[in-house]
Formats: structure tokens, C-alpha cells, sequence
């Protein structure tokens, strides 16, 4: 486990001059908070590279461990789910392994590298999308609508986030939110879309984003509301849910649009740092405080020994 962990690590480091320079900041805070995504594609990018450069010592060992590893036919996956019912997190499955390369994107005190047994990681798969929005919520922060301006789009995307910073979004076109809405044939999307409405000045200002990038939205909330609800419904009858590539085409057509700002922030950067750095204090009180109980507990055990051999000394 040293190995792989110093391993893991000397990617990480390689990655970090590169990726910094590449997105200083994201929405507001600075490398690496918030960018598990794109940390974790590129560290897959650089592990599976066979050219990647030498590493010498421990990391050499882990590097050699992993290449051995899949030689033999293991498993190294990207994976990605709610971590222990708090935040989203992209990691690796290494076999039995959670490997976590960018552990510290949400508390930047934290280690880089996290590997331990899977089992004990609790990464636990979205069910749907009440799921989904939960932790949006407590992770992301902001609002959570259902999205009623684009009713064609719906069944895949059925959630409009608008974060701390105003700027609103379609969620979530990604490959695994598409398998999920798919495997449950549409059904958490429809339950989702019969959900209360965004305000209608809100409605009218996306409807107007999204019209100036060539989309078509929805003439009203009710009627995008019924629409929505009418194409899962059609969707599930043609079984566009076992079709890749109409499913594809959705993925392409959510990608392409542009977040939509709504209005003024309701938090600058310089404030969204300032609650990330109390955070991170937050957090480092805590490893201080386990470190002194561990402290604690160690010296209780140490005069326990040391009176255990003057007793036998003495005997």
C-alpha cells in the first residue's frame, strides 16, 4: 500500500504545475477545489500511459506493482458517486482498492492521494435523481429546479441547478446520470419534472438565455411541465431507453449549452474563499485534535510499558 500510494502521488505532483497553469480557479476558488473531474482524467490519462517517465524508489515500486497488476488482468476504472452522503467524487477502483487522487479538492489541508479498501471507502452509487439533487445541495450549494424549459431534453437532463454564483445549468449530461435515467426507464426524471416550478421571472429569463443559443424552449412553465412529463412517457413507449444513440444525440445537445447567469452573484470569489479557508481551519483543528488524542493514547501505552519493565527489572 506505501507503494502505490507514493505512486499515485508522484502523478498527482506531475499533474499539478500542468493543471493549475491550465484552470487556475473554478467558479471562484482556486486549484484544486473543485476540480475532481479533471484530476482524476488526467492522472487515468498519465497511469495508463505506457511512456510515462520513470519513477525511482518507492513510487518506482508502486509504479511497477500496478503495471504487473494489470498484466495479470486487473481492474483499474474511473468511478464516481456520493461519498459518504456529503460531497460527489470521482475516483479509481484498483481491484479491491478505492483510489482517490484528488482528495484534496474539497478540504485542501487534506492528503492528495487516498487509497484504502474499497469496502471502507462509502462510495455509494446515485440511485436517481432525488438522490442526485441531495447532494447537489449539500455539495454544490445553490437551487435546484425542474426543468421545464426544454421538454425534449427532459427525460435526460430533468434538473436546472443555479449555483452560489448565479449561473445556471442544465443537469446532467454525463455518461453515468444518462445510464442511470435510462435503467430506470425514465421514471426518476418523470417524478422530478411533477415537482413545484421555478419562479416565472426566473422561467422567462432562461427561456431567453437558451433562445439566444439557437434552442427552443418551452412557451411556459406549465407547458414545458406537461410536455416534459409527456416525452419520458413517449420515450419509455419507443424504448429510447435501450438506444445508445438517440441517447448520445442528448448527451451532444446538453453539453453544447452555454451555463446561463441570471443575475447578480450571491457570493464574490474572494467571499467563496474566505468560507473555503475557514473550512479548511475547520478541518486541520480536527486532525489536530485527533492527532493529540492519538498523542494522548500513546503516551498512556508508552508508561504502561515503561512501568511493565521496571516491574520486571525489579522482580
Amino acid at each position: 500500500m506505501p507503494a502505490l500510494v507514493a505512486y499515485f502521488l508522484a502523478v498527482r505532483l506531475s499533474l499539478d504545475p500542468i493543471m493549475e497553469a491550465r484552470q487556475p480557479s473554478k467558479l471562484g476558488k482556486p486549484y484544486p477545489l473543485g476540480q475532481c473531474l479533471e484530476i482524476a482524467r488526467a492522472a487515468e490519462h498519465a497511469v495508463r500511459d505506457r511512456s510515462q517517465p520513470h519513477f525511482d524508489g518507492l513510487a518506482g515500486e508502486g509504479r511497477r506493482a500496478y503495471v504487473n497488476y494489470m498484466a495479470a488482468g486487473g481492474v483499474f476504472r474511473r468511478v464516481w458517486g456520493d461519498l459518504r452522503g456529503k460531497f460527489f467524487q470521482n475516483a479509481f477502483q484498483l481491484g479491491t482498492l478505492y483510489v482517490d487522487v484528488s482528495n484534496d479538492t474539497v478540504t485542501p489541508t487534506k492528503p492528495k492521494v487516498e487509497i484504502l479498501p474499497f469496502a471502507e471507502a462509502d462510495l455509494n452509487a446515485i440511485r436517481d435523481f432525488g438522490h442526485f439533487r441531495e447532494i447537489v445541495q449539500l455539495y454544490w450549494g445553490g437551487r435546484t429546479y425542474p426543468n421545464h424549459l426544454l421538454p425534449e431534453l427532459a427525460p435526460y437532463c430533468p434538473v436546472i441547478h443555479i449555483n452560489e454564483f448565479g449561473i445556471a445549468s442544465v443537469r446532467e449530461p454525463t455518461d453515468y446520470m444518462v445510464a442511470m435515467t435510462r435503467g430506470d426507464r425514465f421514471a426518476s426524471a418523470q417524478a422530478i419534472l411533477a415537482e413545484p416550478a421555478m419562479p416565472e421571472p426566473l422561467f422567462r429569463l432562461l427561456a431567453a438565455g437558451l433562445a439566444a443559443q439557437n434552442c427552443a424552449p418551452a412557451a411556459s412553465i406549465e407547458a414545458g411541465r406537461r410536455a416534459g412529463i409527456e416525452k419520458c412517457r413517449k420515450y419509455r413507449a419507443k424504448r429510447w431507453y435501450a438506444n445508445e444513440t438517440i441517447s448520445l444525440k442528448w448527451i451532444a445537445e446538453a453539453t453544447r449549452l452555454k451555463p446561463i447567469q441570471t443575475g447578480a452573484p450571491k457570493a464574490q470569489p474572494h467571499d467563496a474563499r474566505i468560507m473555503e479557508l475557514k473550512a479548511s481551519l475547520q478541518a486541520t483543528d480536527q486532525e489536530i485534535a485527533e492527532l493529540e488524542a492519538r498523542l494522548a493514547i500513546a503516551r498512556t501505552a508508552r508508561a504502561a510499558y515503561a512501568r511493565s519493565a521496571l516491574d520486571l527489572l525489579a522482580s
